[in-house]
């Protein structure tokens, strides 16, 4: 029996010296618990686990306040004019942007003032109007949120007596709705609207800027 399993085990060589072909020594797998298959696994978690937490970041930064300004002092301007509103004092300086915030969707942007309007005494007629603009930084489209995107939305108005008065603190909220995510801007104009008696002017004092998801 020894003497035919060497003659087979020789043979079988011989056929494959012949045919250029020598049989291969079988690898033995590796364990599927190896170090390196474990390894890799926890790889794979941490990547999951590191988009999760991105997500879970972005639900956190879109459900937050996204940009907050305070400016004191008044803010005057004349009839004619459609001039950008200060929002903040940034080293002594006034800033007529909002600092830059990355969101998309839908947002609410709330600008706070104490307003008046003077006018010529008995005119009662002129009011100011407010546009919130949303600039998106990368194109510089601008885009006026509603309701304040058109002439009619009065933020406060004259009430006859000559000079400023009848002061109010009164707020307008715009918003945006269905916006691609991009890094933007926020901006106030400000005109009057409706004076046919002599020359009127705005006023704007105490003022805030919120930019809420």
């Amino acid at each position: 029996m020894i003497r035919i399993t060497v003659a087979c085990i020789l043979s079988v060589l011989l056929i494959g010296a012949n045919s250029g072909v020598l049989p291969q020594p079988a690898l033995a797998a590796p364990p599927s618990d190896s170090l390196l298959g474990q390894i890799s696994r926890l790889q794979s978690e941490i990547t999951a686990l590191q988009a999760q937490v991105n997500a879970l970041q972005t639900k956190v930064e879109d459900l937050s306040l996204l940009v907050v300004h305070t400016k004191p002092g008044i803010y005057t301007f004349t009839e004619g004019t459609n001039d950008l509103v200060p929002l903040d004092v940034v080293e002594g300086n006034p800033i007529t942007q909002s600092n830059q915030f990355i969101t998309g969707g839908d947002f609410t942007v709330t600008y706070t003032a104490t307003c008046a309007v003077a006018a010529a005494q008995g005119n009662d007629l002129p009011w100011m109007n407010l546009e919130i603009e949303l600039v998106n930084v990368a194109t510089n489209e601008v885009v006026v949120l509603a309701p304040s995107n058109g002439t009619d939305d009065a933020f406060c108005t004259a009430n006859g007596t000559l000079g400023f008065n009848g002061w109010n603190m009164v707020s307008i909220t715009g918003v945006a709705k269905n916006l691609p995510r991009a890094n933007y801007t926020v901006q106030i104009r400000a005109n009057i609207q409706r004076n046919f008696v002599g020359t009127a002017s705005g006023s704007l004092s105490q003022s805030s800027l919120i930019v809420r998801k």
